[in-house]
């Protein structure tokens, strides 16, 4: 069975524990909500710079609207998945 590892993290006192576990060279999910506020921005960029240092990831799938990093810059293919409120925008345009 194939899984696919949702990665999260915070500040870097997190990335020890947050990138530990996971193999190098499979696909992994993040998250990019809350990313709009500045604040949490630079932290998810340096957070998912350092990510691709520990993990390498083969494939990336990306939920979220807003995305501050260009992650085609990295992968070949990148899955992207619109998140539940922006469906919710969609459908009520409809």
């Amino acid at each position: 069975m194939n899984v696919l590892v949702c990665v999260y993290w915070a500040d870097e006192s997190t990335w020890d524990i947050c990138f530990s576990g996971i193999q190098k060279n499979t696909p992994v999910i993040i998250n990019t909500v809350g990313t709009k506020l500045l604040d949490n921005r630079q932290m998810f960029i340096d957070g998912f710079k350092e990510m691709m240092k520990r993990i390498e990831p083969s494939d990336l799938y990306v939920y979220g609207e807003y995305m501050p990093v260009n992650f085609d810059e990295y992968f070949d293919s990148v899955t992207y998945f619109d998140s539940f409120w922006k469906k919710q925008r969609e459908r009520m345009k409809a």
